[in-house]
């Protein structure tokens, strides 16, 4: 549904008003960096002032269900090639220099191009950073993104960036360059309108990713702290107002510069986000306070402001259009004049014809997401989660739907089990979209591996030295495909590891641990995870049963300890858990499971609830990992244990 204003008589590209054709529009594409649509005063947001964004949305085309990934490089990824993150991905902010680019399409449409701002599409991990080596400088350079010009933070190594506010450092049109006592913002904007104001022999097109309001939040030359020199790197959450103030007048500043140069009523203007607001900001709106959601895949990280304006072409109004981050390659060039052909291999679709007041045959009925942000510094808290929705339901592949218009937070998920014909209905069909996207998949370098053995595979574990002693490859008939492992239940494998199915075996030194299992069970009757206790002493386990689909309960699971006195000795079990306490998986679903073993705690979480328990005994010294599956079918796409340190100052506390 739209609700527009008609400003008068609207062209077509192309058609004729008298005797003049329409050219070719020129187009400004701006990005925020981390504001959701809780940031703008246009869509109800009461802590920030935002005028020229709200004057650019009384005046063009304001979307009230754009969304974007919960993270930066995930969604700039998509919005560069089209493509969703399981099709384009190698690692976080690492573009892969084979794509073809927003900036190559345009400037095979007839555009003249430039692109300021942020970067960070190239060798984003520190050298200390594990398999750093494998990835860094292994992005795309902006001189080989398609465009004309550039002037961008971040594109070389991460440990080089320097600032992208006070005394910013950024790489223009090949030099690299630093100036002490500019503002970054500045730099690119200023670069932007001389663009503009330049000569054109063809349309122009700029894509203007913004650092604003990027953490870290520090004065802007609008602040009066900035006139402290020493102030000017101080970061503190009390400056966000201010930063996104100022982000507005940049976006105000290029709007003036093209009242300026005269080409404001042929230049698409279109402004988008990268993802939510930073999890540190609360913002007030007049529907309450919202908490930033940056990183998460609720509305709170996902759902962005998305503002277009056409003078004379886009009626004015709201829109209640799906729109997805992939969705702006085939919507540009659809507004150039050159639209995609009807066979193309891209995932995104053309919200054009909604713009102009058309009929879209080909609208976009749903958004899938496929969120894994790994491999890449201070990336290793996410992995999968995998999703399809629509301007009210969302399910995700574990099962859990949600309806977004009563349950914003998602805190109150309708399973499998808990059914009636609406939610019957709704289920299958974003189930569809999970299935036939998700089958698309290009695996990456988290995903599944296999040895040479066809009876035995080893799953990716990039936290921990693959020589180390002991260290085994899993036993089991697998089959290996697109990243995932499977295996059904064997009569004679069954036998062979007593009743319970092939195991996952790491025979390495653990004591703290923590492991990462994202399984999809098909009549698979229990999993297991152990901690094998040294010489005696307890032995941790985790024992999660499959609930079926049509919702009837088996044993629960639990997490128990066997304590005994020496190796041999028949072990009593203690239950650390309480009857109900720890979540069934859902059978024929994605199930996330992680745990982690630190001292005598221990703390679980599947499919986002999370369990704790303490016990004195499971501070013991361990002697080996492993899993375990009972008959039946299963699949996997992650298994990982990492001894700690490494996880030992994860906070699992509550948000």
């Amino acid at each position: 549904m739209v609700t527009v204003t008609l400003p008068g008589t609207i062209l077509r590209p192309g058609e004729v008003r008298g005797e003049d054709t329409a050219a070719p529009p020129n187009i400004v594409l701006i990005m925020a960096d981390d504001l959701g649509v809780e940031g703008l005063g246009c869509y109800g947001g009461k802590s920030y002032q935002t005028p020229n964004l709200d004057r650019l949305a009384a005046t063009g085309m304001r979307f009230e269900h754009a969304y974007a990934q919960p993270l930066c490089a995930n969604t700039r990824l998509q919005l560069m090639t089209g493509l969703h993150n399981h099709r384009n991905w190698i690692s976080f902010g690492i573009l892969d220099p084979n794509s073809r680019t927003i900036g190559h399409y345009m400037r095979d449409a007839g555009y003249e191009s430039c692109i300021a701002g942020k970067w960070q599409l190239q060798s984003y991990d520190p050298v200390h950073y594990p398999g750093a080596e494998k990835r860094r400088g292994l992005g795309m350079h902006p001189k080989d993104a398609g465009f004309d010009r550039y002037s961008l933070f971040h594109a070389g190594e991460t440990e080089a960036k320097g600032s992208r506010y006070a005394d910013p450092t950024w790489l223009q049109d090949g030099e690299l360059k630093t100036e002490v006592g500019n503002y970054g913002p500045d730099v690119w904007v200023n670069y932007i309108d001389d663009f503009i104001r330049q000569d054109h022999d063809k349309p122009f097109f700029v894509y203007y990713p913004m650092a604003l309001p990027h953490w870290p939040m520090t004065p802007t030359p609008d602040s009066p702290s900035w006139q402290n020199v020493d102030a000017r790197s101080v970061t503190d959450t009390s400056h966000f107002p201010d930063m996104v103030r100022y982000m507005d007048k940049c976006v105000g500043k290029v709007l003036d510069t093209l009242d300026q140069a005269g080409v404001t009523d042929n230049t698409l203007v279109l402004f988008y986000s990268d993802n939510g607001t930073d999890i540190r900001i609360q913002s007030q709106t007049g529907e309450g306070p919202v908490d930033g959601g940056k990183g998460a895949t609720t509305d709170a990280g996902t759902h962005v402001p998305l503002i277009v304006r056409w003078p004379g072409k886009i009626p004015v109004g709201v829109t209640d259009t799906l729109v997805d981050s992939t969705d702006f390659i085939p919507t540009l060039l659809e507004a150039s004049g050159n639209p995609l052909p009807s066979e193309h291999d891209l995932d995104g679709r053309s919200f054009f014809p909604q713009l102009i007041g058309d009929e879209n045959p080909n609208e976009r009925l749903w958004v899938y997401s496929f969120y894994d942000p790994r491999p890449g510094w201070d990336k290793d808290r996410f992995g999968f989660r995998v999703s399809a929705r629509d301007q009210r339901w969302k399910l995700y592949d574990d099962g859990r739907l949600f309806d977004i218009q009563e349950d914003v937070l998602e805190e109150h998920p309708i399973s499998p089990h808990m059914t009636s014909p609406a939610t019957d209905a709704v289920r299958a069909r974003l189930a569809s979209v999970i299935e036939q996207e998700s089958a698309k998949r290009r695996p990456t370098q988290l995903d599944v591996e296999h040895t040479a053995d066809g009876e035995r595979f080893l799953v990716v574990d990039p936290y921990t030295d693959p020589d180390l002693p002991g260290r085994k490859a899993t036993r089991g008939h697998w089959t290996i495909e697109n990243g995932t492992a499977s295996v059904a239940h064997d009569d004679e494998l069954y036998a062979k590891y007593n009743k319970h199915g092939p195991l996952m075996l790491y025979e390495v030194p653990y004591n703290d641990a923590h492991s990462v299992v994202d399984i999809r069970p098909d009549g698979c009757r229990t999993v297991v995870f152990t901690m094998d206790a040294q010489n005696g002493g307890h032995a941790f386990r985790i024992r999660l049963r499959t609930r079926p689909a049509d919702g009837k309960f088996g044993p629960p699971s639990q997490i128990v300890t066997y304590g005994s006195r020496k190796p041999g000795e028949k072990a009593p079990m203690f239950v650390l858990s309480k009857r109900g306490e720890v979540p069934y998986l859902v059978d024929r679903h994605w199930n996330r499971i992680e745990a982690s073993v630190v001292g005598d705690s221990a703390v679980v979480t599947i499919n986002g609830e999370t369990v704790r328990v303490e016990h004195p005994r499971i501070a013991q010294a361990k002697r080996s990992a492993k899993i375990g599956f009972s008959f039946g079918r299963f699949e996997i796409r992650e298994f990982r244990l990492t001894a700690q340190p490494f996880f030992d100052t994860l906070d699992y506390s509550p948000k």
